[in-house]
């Protein structure tokens, strides 16, 4: 025996998901990310490390003392980037692997984001006696 689906069917069942699925690939390429800036505080040392992976820096909302010295290391697939949204300082693009290490000499607190991907944001904490300076990239 031989079946007919109408086409109307097919077109209403598939297309949907077919929709679905595309938005979901741009929304996670172009511009996608999650604002971690809110996150609980993550009190860190003199060295500590913010890693990027599925689109967030983790942890989101870092403190560290005066001088402490950060290393942003991309474990995504994405090529990620950060940038304080002052533009105080920056990372080059980071593929997979790579890492780049800011130091940050005063207190005072930045918003950053991913350039490429700008929903991604964090925030970055620095305490102690020195008033707000840029931040050096090492």
């Amino acid at each position: 025996m031989l079946y007919r689906i109408a086409r109307p069917l097919i077109i209403s069942a598939i297309l949907p998901a077919l929709l679905i699925g595309a938005a979901l690939i741009v929304a996670t390429s172009c511009g996608g990310g999650r604002d971690k800036s809110d996150d609980a505080v993550s009190v860190g040392g003199m060295n500590e490390t913010v890693v990027m992976d599925n689109t967030k820096f983790e942890p989101g909302n870092l403190q560290v003392p005066a001088g402490a010295t950060v290393t942003f290391t991309n474990r995504d697939a994405a090529t990620h980037d950060a940038q304080a949204e002052d533009e105080s300082w920056e990372t080059d693009n980071l593929e997979n692997g790579d890492s780049e290490a800011v130091t940050f000499d005063a207190a005072g607190e930045w918003l950053y984001k991913c350039t490429l991907h700008p929903t991604m944001k964090a925030r970055i904490t620095v305490v102690g006696d020195t008033p707000q300076t840029p931040a050096t990239d090492d």
